[in-house]
């Protein structure tokens, strides 16, 4: 039994003794890997001659490094032609890189900088600033360049469109829009495709983001689902005038019972639920009819301005599997609500690119949890939805 074994046996009982046990061992080990390191560099032991000639030993440098168990002190040794660089760590690395791995993941689990710090100290000893622990998860910004230059896909069957808020310290704090495109691909899997981060929500801020994903590869979208922001649908046919837009129902049903009296929201909203329960376009005209001869009378404006909306049935042209998916907009409401619930942690972002870094890391984590499944229904709709997209972008004859 050797020594590291007999005191790691001995401290077993008390976690943190084993832990002062196996940082005392590393300790020992990473100074004699350093002595190591220079004996093959100058070509001999110490205290035997050089075969080197013009090089030697140079005395040592004290410097601390920070691993998983507590901070260890290292002797570097030095050469005096300075040819010496320890490849046990690179120069100026003051921390191994479970520290700096760990750090990123509670950052991208949605832990604040102050709450990371705080959890180091805990657990290891050792104190590390807001701005250090920045300066670590500015390590992310790779991961959002990547994903900013990903290619995308050509086919997307579905596109939902929609927009959530964070606060961002510019220079005073403020609600500002986070875009968001989420795709549904040929196969009914599912991604957030892009993002835009700006202080308003405008269909001319959509424009951009609609550039962007036809830049990096988009180009055959069937339909777009989407809020009733004013010239959204404008704004994505523009880009893709072969697709349809569908009009989320569920924000029609909202802006009608605001609309309306408390005591009368409940007998409304039962009569457009069933309204978009209709399966022809015979029956969509018919329950239209019937209510507005029912409302028009308390509601004579209301009935003429919004019972004739664009673009709430598009739903019916494509296959029934996927209505409930398609109707409304839930899919990507829901999805920003998950990454909302996680920047609303961070209470306020210092700036939009600390914004962006934090968005990405939660986009990413949704498409890898989200992208091996298929929605509901789509399996059943893949032939239709194919058909659909041969009707529209049919291959040009040779």
């Amino acid at each position: 039994m050797n020594h590291f074994t007999r005191d790691l046996l001995e401290a077993l009982p008390s976690p943190e003794k084993t832990k002062e046990i196996v940082r005392e061992h590393l300790e020992e080990a990473m100074n004699a890997m350093l002595k190591n390191e220079l004996d093959a560099v100058l070509g001999y032991q110490k205290y035997q001659r050089g075969q080197r000639e013009g090089n030697s030993r140079n005395g040592s440098y004290e410097r601390t490094y920070d691993t998983e168990y507590g901070e260890v002190n290292l002797n570097v040794p030095r050469d005096r032609k300075n040819e010496f660089e320890p490849q046990l760590f690179s120069p100026y690395q003051r921390r191994s890189d479970w520290l700096e791995s760990m750090i990123i993941e509670l950052y991208q689990k949605g832990s604040t900088t102050s709450e990371i710090a705080e959890i180091i100290e805990k657990l290891y000893g050792h104190y590390y600033s807001k701005e250090t622990i920045s300066n670590i998860t500015e390590a992310t910004q790779v991961l959002v360049d990547q994903f900013k230059s990903r290619p995308l896909k050509k086919r997307y069957s579905i596109l939902y469109i929609d927009a959530t808020f964070t606060k961002i310290r510019r220079r005073n704090v403020a609600s500002e829009a986070v875009y968001l495109v989420l795709g549904i691909d040929e196969e009914g899997k599912r991604e957030i495709l892009s993002y835009l981060i700006l202080p308003e929500e405008s269909s001319l801020c959509w424009n951009d983001l609609f550039t962007d994903i036809k830049k990096r590869g988009v180009e055959q979208v069937l339909l777009g689902v989407m809020d009733g922001l004013i010239g959204l649908d404008d704004a994505f046919l523009s880009h893709f005038p072969k697709a349809d837009v569908q009009r989320c129902t569920i924000h029609f049903m909202r802006n009608i019972a605001h609309r309306v009296r408390v005591t009368d929201r409940a007998a409304i909203l039962r009569d457009l639920s069933d309204w978009f329960k209709s399966t022809t376009h015979e029956e969509i005209d018919e329950k239209r009819q019937n209510i507005i001869l029912r409302w028009v009378k308390d509601y004579p404006k209301l009935m003429k301005d919004y019972m004739v909306r664009p673009h709430l049935f598009t739903f019916i042209k494509y296959p029934s599997s996927i209505w409930g998916s398609i109707k409304t907009t839930n899919w990507i409401e829901n999805t920003n609500k998950q990454i909302k619930r996680q920047m609303n942690k961070k209470e306020q972002f210092p700036n939009e690119q600390s914004a962006e870094r934090f968005l990405v890391n939660q986009i990413v984590i949704h498409n890898d949890k989200l992208n091996s499944r298929i929605m509901k229904g789509f399996d059943a709709a893949y032939s239709q939805l194919q058909h659909l997209f041969d009707e529209r972008y049919p291959t040009p004859s040779e």
